[in-house]
């Protein structure tokens, strides 16, 4: 590297982000990594995503049933 003259960026640490994942709770695994389901309103996973609009941020919470696939509910809000 230091014959082609590049040099390594180094990033500042992030305290903030070890301050979240600190705080955060680790539940057990209750799924034990098994997405399917013999009936219906058996298992529920969820997510959040975060989008990114043109007036600002929205977040998408879903609620899928593990059974057929279907959204169960969803919300959009902003914060």
């Amino acid at each position: 590297m230091k014959e082609q003259g590049l040099a390594a960026k180094i990033r500042k640490k992030n305290n903030m982000r070890k301050l979240v994942f600190e705080s955060q709770s680790i539940e057990e695994d209750k799924l034990k990594r098994n997405f399917k389901s013999n009936q219906a309103n058996e298992k529920f996973v969820s997510d959040i995503t975060e989008i990114t609009a043109r007036d600002g941020k929205l977040y998408l919470m879903i609620i899928q049933d593990l059974y057929n696939n279907e959204i169960v509910e969803y919300e959009i809000r902003t914060i």
